[in-house]
């Protein structure tokens, strides 16, 4: 599977509720490329309220514990 491939399964997953899957995907897809543009969609599609580096945490997080982040 491609960098691009792999991004484009991440919001398949990302749209069905699937976060960890896509979590998965999309930490995949930024350790495999060099290429600005693939990794500004990965920093879009992954979580803003938390670092970046952190988006596995934010998966594990309940729905109440994701309303209460500060936007």
């Amino acid at each position: 599977m491609t960098v691009v491939e792999t991004i484009e399964e991440a919001e398949r997953e990302l749209a069905a509720g699937h976060n960890k899957q896509a979590a998965r995907l999309l930490t995949d897809a930024a350790y495999h490329t060099h290429d600005p543009s693939i990794e500004a969609k990965v920093r879009e599609l992954g979580p803003s309220r938390i670092h970046r580096r952190s988006f596995q945490a934010l998966c594990y997080l309940s729905e109440e514990e994701l309303a209460a982040l500060p936007a």
